[in-house]
């Protein structure tokens, strides 16, 4: 069995991905993996590996194992909006990297105070057939502790799949209205609803063009707020998973959209628990709302 053993990246608390304040990393939208609330300030490689990309925003970094699964390791949440404040880039895109090796410095004290979290996810973003099959999380590890190790899972020489028989190609342009462009967030929600569709699915932009199901992909195109991309589909469907692909990065709001839509539909539906107004019966549950006080002397 072909095995992949990662050391902590950072120093700090391990946790679960559902602790993660962000719902594409708690819910597995992203990948599965770990997460690490860091006490240090160097981002090191967990294993030996190839850069595939660095963020422009210096604050997430895809790294390609020996094994061919792919890893983002994406310090703090939200931190995209620092625009690269913070970071200092110690790599480059393409570069061999040995485990261990510094790939990303950043200020923790600004970090503290700017990010919404510091949390750390260390995820699988490709890797079809592998598997995270033991974790470290609950307690402190020191960089170069065992975090996780990952397997595959199913047979390695499993039969392709039936080829798709193509019924036309439907093409879209759209332009790209998510405020920090496809990062991981917003990618991974495209490439979720891009992988339900069964023929190919591609994106162009500035004269790249990306697997449309692949989010390390995605997120190398770069597309960037005000781009103009190019969907492409093939296969029974295409007009219809083209269309929503496009409303998607033209939705300014996309980068929220994390749940399938049937989810948001079941939420919207469910009426929220009103505030008591009469005499409260014993043993009844209720809501209670007031304003915020306002900050003091404690």
């Amino acid at each position: 069995m072909t095995t992949l053993v990662l050391a902590a990246p950072l120093a700090g608390w391990a946790a679960p991905l559902a602790e993660v304040p962000d719902p594409a990393f708690a819910e597995g939208m992203v990948g599965d993996g770990v997460a690490i609330d860091p006490t240090s300030n160097e981002l090191c490689a967990p294993c030996d590996g190839v850069i595939v990309s660095v963020h422009r925003a210096h604050h997430a970094v895809t790294l390609r194992t020996a094994i061919g699964v792919d890893l983002l390791l994406h310090i703090g949440i939200d931190t995209v909006e620092l625009k690269g404040q913070g970071y200092q880039v110690l790599v480059k895109d393409g570069q061999r990297v040995r485990i261990g090796e510094p790939l990303i410095r950043f200020d923790l004290d600004f970090l503290s105070r700017k990010a919404k979290s510091l949390h750390t996810p260390i995820v699988i973003v490709e890797g079809e057939g592998f598997a995270v099959i033991e974790r470290t999380v609950g307690r402190e590890v020191a960089v170069g502790d065992m975090l996780m190790a990952i397997a595959r899972v199913g047979a390695a020489d499993a039969p392709a799949a039936a080829p798709q028989i193509a019924t036309g190609a439907v093409e879209r342009r759209a332009r790209v209205l998510v405020p920090h462009g496809l990062h991981a967030r917003p990618a991974a929600a495209f490439a979720h609803r891009a992988r339900q569709h069964a023929g190919d699915v591609t994106v162009a932009c500035r004269a790249k063009s990306a697997n449309g199901k692949s989010m390390v992909a995605l997120m190398a195109l770069d597309a960037r707020l005000g781009d103009d991309v190019t969907i492409t589909a093939s296969g029974a469907g295409a007009a219809a998973v083209v269309g929503e692909l496009a409303a998607l990065v033209a939705d300014g709001h996309a980068a929220d959209h994390t749940a399938d839509p049937a989810t948001d539909q079941a939420a919207a539906a469910t009426p929220a628990p009103s505030a008591a107004t009469g005499p409260i019966a014993p043993g009844t549950e209720v809501v209670l709302t007031g304003a915020a006080a306002a900050a003091g002397l404690a």
